[in-house]
């Protein structure tokens, strides 16, 4: 990773119901990436919200679905 002012970090993306499925492994990596400045982000949240909402995960964007955010 380039030690630069200028480079804001790396972020990663997941989709929500992959982020589910074995969500304490994936709590140990996104801590451990924070150590290296990647931050995960979460896509596709949608009816499975509740499910990530109990999760103790560092993420740095969570991007929810049209239908929730359209109208």
């Amino acid at each position: 990773m380039p030690i630069h002012p200028a480079f804001g970090g790396l972020t990663i993306e997941i989709a929500s119901d992959e982020a589910i499925h074995d969500r304490d492994f994936l709590a140990e990596i996104a801590r451990e990436m924070t150590l290296h400045n990647i931050g995960l982000s979460i896509d596709n949240l949608g009816a499975n919200w509740p499910e990530l909402m109990g999760l103790r995960i560092p993420f740095i964007e969570l991007k929810a679905d049209r239908q929730f955010v359209a109208g």
